[in-house]
């Protein structure tokens, strides 16, 4: 079993057990001056620092994407691979925003006072999480009350 972040097309023997949208939001301090705004422009990140997931994420894909379509350019003051630093760079830097889904920040947002919002680009709603099993593969109790876990858990995010 597999949580899969998205995938561009159906891979072959697998099937998808759950989909669920998972926007690419604007991820800041609930102190940030775009924090009280219901969606947030492209041409809005400019004038701040903007923290970036590595190239080979499909949220950095559909991220400069629709940066391309818009004809914005983002210079990111950093760039990781590595979710969880970019996170804590947002967290202390009261101005940083992180383009991130939802899904990989629902439970922290509250208690680290940050909020994500979304863009007002529709290539940034695109973004889907599945969670996939291998096709014709029958799973005992232990994982199938697994897969439920995590399908229950998500549907909380």
């Amino acid at each position: 079993m597999r949580a899969s972040r998205n995938s561009f097309k159906p891979e072959p023997g697998v099937t998808v057990q759950y989909t669920q949208r998972t926007p690419v939001m604007a991820l800041m301090h609930e102190t940030h001056p775009l924090a009280s705004k219901a969606k947030v422009a492209l041409k809005d990140l400019t004038a701040y620092p903007v923290v970036l997931q590595d190239k080979g994420t499909t949220n950095r894909q559909l991220f400069d994407i629709a940066c391309n379509v818009e004809n914005i350019e983002i210079v990111p003051m950093m760039t990781s691979r590595y979710v969880a630093a970019l996170y804590r760079f947002a967290l202390v830097v009261p101005e940083a925003i992180m383009p991130s889904g939802y899904v990989s920040v629902a439970k922290r947002l509250g208690v680290d006072r940050m909020k994500a919002i979304p863009f007002d680009n529709p290539l940034l709603t695109q973004r889907r999480l599945q969670v996939l099993t291998l096709a014709g593969r029958s799973l005992d109790d232990l994982a199938s009350s697994c897969l439920e876990w995590i399908i229950g858990d998500l549907k909380q995010a």
